[in-house]
C-alpha cells in the first residue's frame, strides 16, 4: 500500500495571540475578604488573644487570625485601628491602620496611651502614638517570619525576638517582652531604647525547674514564657504556660514561685483556692494583669477561670471568673450573671482598667467579654458574630481557613482553624457551617462523648482543626488536630460505617484517636496503639488526611514524623516514617529512599494525596515538608511499597519552574500542601514561598501557576488577572475535575482570609479552523492518504481531546495523537510549545473511484472551544501513472551534489550514496511537487525534462507536474565556492534589476 503525507503545520504563539484568545488562568476571590460590622456585639473575632483599655474607654482588641487590631469606642462601635488584614511587615512611619501586621498576639498600653502590639510572626514590637495613630518598631529585627536570639546590650531595634506573646510597660516606660520562642524575658529601657534579658536563660529547657526561688531571674530555666505584668512596685510577675506557674521578679531582679505548682495543672474545681497561691493549681496560665492595688489576675486557660491573687502575706488565691468548664450549649455561657457562673473556653488575655472593671479576652469563645466593677457580673462586650452565615460567600469573614477540600459537585469546604468550623460554598456561591458550633472543644477531662460526638455535626467542638477531605460519597473527613483525634461527617440520607464506626446521617462521630498525645517511652517513642482500634490508638499533632476509594484513611502526624493509616475494618498501623525520628540528613542519604516506607524517615509530613493511575491500585503523595520535598509511595511487587521522592531537591530555596528539569532537581521551601487532578497532575503550596506549583503528570514538568515568584513573600493582589503574577499567601489548596477534565484550582489565601478560585485551562490552537475542509490529493484506489489537524496548547492544564466521532463515508479515519499520551496534550514549557495531531487518512478500497466525504467532530476541556467541526473530502482512482527523476552530474564532481524529493512522498533521490527512490506511481491527476535540494557548496543551476520551464534557486527550487500521464524531470547541481552558494542568486536579481531600470 503506498502511503503519501501532507506537511504538518505549526501555528506561532505570534499569531495565537493574533486571534485574541481569551485570557486563562484568572484569579478570583469566591468567599472572604468582607468588612466587620460596625456593632462590636455583632462582630466576628475567631480566636482573640488579647484585650486592653486606655483611660478614655476605647478597647482594643487584638485577632491574629485577621492580622489586625481593633478598637472599641466606649459607644460600643468597632473599627480598624492597626493592620490591613492582610499578613505581612509594613508601614512603619505611617498610619496603623495602612500598616501590615502578621500574628499580633499581645498587647499594652502606657501611661500616655500609647499602643504596644507583640506580632508572633513578625518577631517584633509595634508602637502606636496616641495622638498621631502611626506605628513604629520598638523591638526586633531583620527577617520578619524567622526568629532568633541576639541583641542584648544593644539597640532594641536591632535585637532578635522569636514568636513574642505577652508585653507590659511599667510606670516609667520600660517595656517588658516575653520573648516566648526564646525562653526569656526581654527588658527594653524607656531612656536609651537598649535591650537586655531579664529573666531566663536561653536556650531554655524542655521540661525546665520552674523558677529558681530566690535566685537570679536570669538563671531560671523557662520552657513557655507567654504572659507578663508590672506592679507599681516595679515586680515583674510572667506566667509559664508549659510549667503550669506564674513567677515574681522583684526589683532586684530575684526570681521566686507567686503562684501554681510546677508542672501540675490539677483539676477544674479542685485548684487551691481559698490558699496559698503557691499550692494551688494552675493550668497554662496565659495572660496575667495588676490592679492599682498589686492585686494579680491569671488568665487559668485550661481550666478555665480567671484566678487572682491578693496582696496579703499569704497572697491567697481565688477564682473570681468562672465555674471551670467550657460552655456548651448554655445560652450566652453565662452572660448576665455573676461571673463565678460565668463558662469561659481557654482565655488568654486580662485587663484590669482604671475602674476596676475586668476585660477578658475569652479566646476559644471568640468574644471580650467585661466583669462589671459595679456588681461582678459579666456580659459580652465584643465578638459573637456569625462573619456572614447562610449569604454570599464573598460577604462573609472566614476565620483563618486553612485547609479546603472539593467534593463531586463542586462544594468547597473551608475549614476554619481559628473559627474552630467547616464552612461550605456552594455552587450558587452561598456559604453555610456544615460541621462545628463555632466555639473552641476541650482537650483535657472531657466528657464522654467528647465535643459533641455522636450528635449533628454542626453542634460539634473543634480544637484546632488542621485538615479536612471528602470521600467519593461526599463525606466529610476532619483532623482535630489539637484534640489529637480524627472525625467523620456523614453526609448521606442513612447510617454509614467508616472505620468500623458507625454514623447516623448528619451525625459526626471519631474514627481515630482517644483524644491522648502519645508520648516518647523508655528508649523511645511506643506503638501508640499500631495495630490494634484506630479510636484505642494515640496520636501526636496530626495535620493531614486523605482517603483512597477503598476507604482507607491516611493521616500525617507531624509530630511523629509519620503517616499511619486505618484501613476499614478500624485497625490502625504506620504506612511510612519511623515514629518520633525526623529525617535530618536528607540532602545527604535521602532518609530511606528506595525502601520499604517504614524503613524511611520523614520531617513534620504536612497534606496527602492520593492517585490511582489503574483504578485499582493508590499512590500516596507526601508533603514532607521539613526535608523541603514530596515524597511519593507506590505498590511494589518485592516489598509491598516503595517510597521515593518524586519532587524537589530538598534545599530550602525556590526553582526549576519550566526549565524541563527532573521534579527532583527543582526547589521549593517547605512545601506543606497537596492536591492531585483526575489525569494525575500534582498541585503543591503552602511552606515559606507563596506560590502553587503544579506538575504535570506526563511531561513531569514543574510549573507556577498561582502566585508571584518574583514576589514569595507573598500579600494580596491580582483579583479579575492573571493568577501567575498575583500576590497569595496561600497554605491549602484544593482541585476539582469535571467529567471533561476542566480543572478549577482552589486556594486558602490564609494570609488575606480569603478563599480564591483559579481556572486552570488549557488554550488550544487547533489548525485549521473549525469549519474548514480538508481535502486530500487524489488517491490511489487500494491506497491511502494523510493529513492532519494540528493541534498546540498555550495554556496551563492539559488540553483532552475527546468525542471524535466522524459521520460519513467509513473510508475516513481520525486518531489523535499527543506525544505518546493518547488524547491528551500537556502544557507547553519556555523551551517549546506542546503539540500533537489528529492524524487522518483516507484508504479507498481498491476498487473504488469517485470523491468520498465525511464529517469529523470532537470536543475539548478548553472553555473558549469546546467543539470542532471539520468536512473530509477525498477523491479515488484506479489509474496511476509513473513520474522519473534522474540528476546530472556537476561539473568536475563527478557526484550530483544534492537531491530530490516529492509531496505526495514517494520520490527521494540521492544517488551520490547510490541509494534512495527516483520515480514512483502517482494517482492519476495528482499534482507532485518535487523539490531541489543542492547539497553544501553546490547550487542548483537547472531543470530538465518537464520541469525545464520551471523557476530556479540556487539553495532551493519546486517544481509542480501534473500527473496526466508518464512523467520525468531532471535537475542540475553546479559546484560552487561557500560564498557563491550563499550569494550567486542575490548578485544575479541585482543584475536583472539594473536591466529593469
Amino acid at each position: 500500500m503506498r502511503r503519501t503525507l501532507s506537511l504538518f503545520v505549526v501555528v506561532s504563539l505570534a499569531a495565537l495571540r493574533a486571534t485574541g484568545q481569551v485570557d486563562v488562568n484568572t484569579i478570583n476571590t469566591i468567599a472572604g475578604g468582607a468588612a466587620q460590622p460596625n456593632l462590636a456585639t455583632n462582630a466576628y473575632l475567631p480566636q482573640p488573644t488579647s484585650a486592653v483599655r486606655d483611660t478614655a474607654g476605647n478597647t482594643y482588641i487584638a485577632v491574629p487570625a485577621f492580622n489586625t487590631v481593633f478598637v472599641v469606642n466606649a459607644s460600643g462601635a468597632l473599627s480598624v485601628y492597626a493592620g490591613t488584614g492582610i499578613a505581612g511587615f509594613s508601614g512603619d512611619g505611617g498610619a496603623a491602620s495602612q500598616a501590615q501586621l502578621n500574628f499580633p498576639t499581645g498587647l499594652a498600653i502606657d501611661q500616655g496611651n500609647n499602643l504596644f502590639i507583640s506580632e508572633l510572626n513578625n518577631n517584633r514590637i509595634r508602637r502606636i502614638d496616641a495622638l498621631t495613630q502611626k506605628i513604629t518598631t520598638v523591638a526586633g529585627s531583620e527577617d520578619p517570619y524567622f526568629g532568633a536570639y541576639g541583641g542584648d546590650g544593644g539597640a532594641a531595634t536591632n535585637a532578635r525576638l522569636s514568636s513574642p506573646t505577652g508585653i507590659a510597660v511599667d510606670s516609667n516606660g520600660n517595656l517588658f517582652i516575653a520573648d516566648t520562642g526564646n525562653a526569656v524575658i526581654r527588658r527594653v529601657d524607656a531612656a536609651t531604647q537598649v535591650i537586655t534579658t531579664y529573666a531566663g536563660t536561653n536556650p531554655g529547657a524542655d521540661v525546665g525547674v520552674g523558677c529558681n526561688s530566690g535566685n537570679a531571674a536570669k538563671n531560671a530555666l523557662l520552657v513557655k514564657p507567654t504572659g507578663v505584668a508590672i506592679d507599681g512596685l516595679g515586680n515583674l510577675f510572667l506566667s509559664d504556660t508549659s510549667l503550669d506557674i506564674v513567677c515574681k521578679v522583684d526589683a532586684s531582679q530575684n526570681i521566686s514561685t507567686y503562684a501554681g505548682t510546677l508542672n501540675t495543672p490539677g483539676v477544674p474545681g479542685q485548684n487551691g483556692d481559698g490558699g496559698p497561691a503557691t499550692s494551688a493549681q494552675i493550668d497554662r496560665p496565659t495572660g496575667l494583669a495588676v490592679d492599682a492595688n498589686g492585686n494579680l489576675y491569671i488568665t487559668d486557660s485550661g481550666n478555665p477561670a480567671i484566678r487572682k491573687v491578693d496582696t496579703s502575706a499569704s497572697h491567697i488565691i481565688s477564682t473570681i471568673a468562672g465555674i471551670g468548664a467550657i460552655c456548651s450549649n448554655e445560652p450566652g455561657c453565662g452572660d448576665g450573671l455573676p461571673a463565678i457562673r460565668a463558662f469561659f473556653d481557654f482565655p488568654e488575655g486580662v485587663f484590669v482598667d482604671a475602674n476596676n472593671n475586668i476585660v477578658i479576652a475569652d479566646t476559644f469563645n471568640m468574644r471580650v467579654r467585661v466583669v462589671s466593677a459595679a456588681d461582678s457580673t459579666i456580659a459580652n462586650f465584643a465578638g459573637g458574630g456569625s462573619g456572614g452565615e447562610g449569604g454570599s460567600a464573598t460577604s462573609a469573614i472566614l476565620g483563618f481557613a486553612q485547609t479546603l477540600a472539593v467534593d463531586a459537585n463542586e462544594n468547597i469546604f473551608a475549614l476554619e482553624t481559628a473559627g474552630e468550623r467547616l464552612r461550605k460554598i456552594d455552587t450558587a456561591g452561598n456559604i453555610n457551617t456544615v460541621a462545628g458550633s463555632g466555639v473552641g472543644g476541650a482537650t483535657l477531662n472531657c466528657a464522654q462523648p467528647c465535643n459533641g460526638d455522636g450528635g449533628p455535626a454542626n453542634a460539634a467542638r473543634f480544637v484546632g482543626p488542621a485538615g479536612v477531605t471528602t470521600d467519593p460519597q461526599r463525606n466529610l473527613y476532619i483532623v482535630d488536630s489539637k484534640a489529637a483525634v480524627v472525625r467523620v461527617v456523614n453526609n448521606q440520607d442513612g447510617p454509614i460505617t467508616v472505620a468500623g464506626i458507625q454514623i447516623d446521617p448528619g451525625a459526626i462521630a471519631t474514627v481515630a484517636g482517644n483524644g491522648t498525645v502519645c508520648q516518647p517511652g523508655t528508649g523511645g517513642y511506643p506503638d501508640c496503639g499500631d495495630d490494634g482500634p484506630a479510636t484505642s490508638a494515640s496520636l501526636d499533632i496530626p495535620v493531614g488526611i486523605a482517603v483512597d476509594a477503598a476507604g482507607n484513611i491516611y493521616i500525617s502526624d507531624k509530630g511523629l514524623h509519620t503517616v499511619r493509616v486505618v484501613g476499614t475494618a478500624g485497625n490502625i498501623n504506620t504506612f511510612a516514617g519511623t515514629p518520633g525520628q525526623a529525617c535530618t540528613t536528607y540532602l545527604t542519604d535521602r532518609c530511606g529512599d528506595n525502601r520499604r516506607p517504614t524503613s524511611a524517615k520523614l520531617n513534620s509530613p504536612g497534606g496527602l494525596a492520593v492517585f490511582s493511575p489503574d483504578g485499582q491500585t493508590t499512590n500516596l503523595f507526601i508533603a514532607d515538608s521539613g526535608d523541603n520535598v514530596i515524597r511519593e509511595i507506590k505498590p511494589d511487587p518485592e516489598f509491598s511499597h516503595l517510597i521515593s521522592t518524586a519532587a524537589f531537591n530538598g534545599l530550602p530555596t525556590f526553582g526549576g519552574d519550566g526549565l524541563g528539569l527532573n521534579p527532583t532537581e527543582a526547589s521549593m521551601y517547605a512545601p506543606a500542601y497537596l492536591a492531585v487532578d483526575n489525569l494525575g497532575n500534582l498541585y503543591i503550596g503552602g511552606g515559606f514561598n507563596n506560590v502553587v506549583r503544579r506538575i504535570d503528570a506526563f511531561t513531569h514538568e514543574v510549573s507556577t501557576v498561582a502566585g508571584d515568584i518574583t514576589n514569595l513573600n507573598g500579600g494580596f493582589s491580582g483579583d479579575g488577572g492573571p493568577a501567575n503574577p498575583a500576590l497569595i499567601q496561600n497554605t491549602g489548596l484544593a482541585v476539582f475535575s469535571s467529567p471533561l477534565s476542566v480543572h478549577d484550582l482552589f486556594i486558602a489565601d490564609s494570609g488575606s482570609n480569603r478563599i480564591r478560585k483559579v481556572n486552570l485551562a488549557p488554550v488550544g490552537s487547533i489548525f485549521p479552523a473549525s469549519g474548514s475542509t480538508i481535502a486530500f490529493p487524489i488517491t490511489l484506489a487500494g491506497g491511502s492518504n494523510f493529513d492532519s489537524i494540528s493541534v498546540d496548547n498555550f495554556g496551563v492544564d492539559d488540553l483532552v481531546i475527546s468525542n471524535v466521532v466522524l459521520s460519513g463515508d467509513p473510508n475516513f479515519t481520525a486518531t489523535p495523537q499527543c506525544s505518546g499520551n493518547g488524547n491528551i496534550l500537556p502544557p507547553s514549557s519556555q523551551f517549546g510549545f506542546s503539540s500533537c495531531s489528529i492524524s487522518l487518512e483516507f484508504a479507498p478500497p481498491a476498487d473504488a473511484s469517485g470523491t468520498f466525504t465525511a464529517t469529523l467532530t470532537f470536543s475539548t476541556n478548553d472553555s473558549a472551544n469546546p467543539s470542532y467541526t471539520y468536512t473530509l473530502t477525498g477523491a479515488a482512482t484506479t489509474t496511476s501513472f509513473t513520474l522519473s527523476v534522474s540528476m546530472t552530474p556537476a561539473a568536475g564532481s563527478g557526484a550530483p551534489g544534492g537531491f530530490i524529493t516529492s509531496s505526495p512522498s514517494g520520490i527521494f533521490c540521492f544517488s551520490e550514496f547510490q541509494g534512495g527512490t527516483c520515480s514512483a506511481d502517482f494517482p492519476s491527476g495528482t499534482m507532485v511537487t518535487l523539490s531541489a535540494f543542492p547539497s553544501s557548496n553546490f547550487a542548483h543551476s537547472a531543470w530538465g525534462g518537464d520541469c525545464e520551464n520551471a523557476p530556479v534557486n540556487p539553495s532551493f527550487s519546486t517544481c509542480n507536474v501534473i500527473m496526466d500521464q508518464a512523467r520525468s524531470a531532471s535537475a542540475t547541481f553546479t559546484f560552487v565556492s561557500t560564498y557563491d552558494a550563499h550569494h550567486s542568486w542575490i548578485r544575479k536579481r541585482k543584475r536583472n534589476h539594473k536591466r529593469w531600470r
